[in-house]
């Protein structure tokens, strides 16, 4: 479950950064995808399907740190409150970001 919650997250931090660069904007050098989120919010005026509150501060789940196994737990269980939606919706989520991740380096070439 940890590999899976760590892969969802790189997968949206890397399409969020992906979309800023399609779009030409300053890809900060951060692994916040709350503040990677607020940028895009601003380039779409608040346009985006998801409200999240961006109150919180979560952090970075770093792969390979040991001893995280609790806080990432908690991180995934305040993620999930906070996006009020039911895990079928979220996988729905990380689908379609998958599949957007893939279409845009197709696009490019990559």
């Amino acid at each position: 479950m940890e590999a899976i919650c760590f892969h969802c997250q790189q997968a949206a931090e890397k399409y969020l950064k992906a979309y800023l660069a399609y779009n030409n904007k300053e890809i900060k050098k951060t692994h916040e995808v709350i503040d990677i989120i607020k940028i895009v919010k601003e380039l779409e005026e608040n346009k985006m399907p998801i409200t999240i509150n961006l109150e919180d501060d979560p952090f970075y789940l770093e792969g390979k740190a040991e001893g995280m196994s609790a806080a990432k737990k908690t991180y995934v269980i305040n993620s999930y409150k906070n996006l009020n939606l039911s895990p079928e919706q979220i996988a729905s989520i990380v689908n379609d970001t998958a599949e957007n991740v893939i279409a845009i380096l197709q696009e490019e070439g990559l």
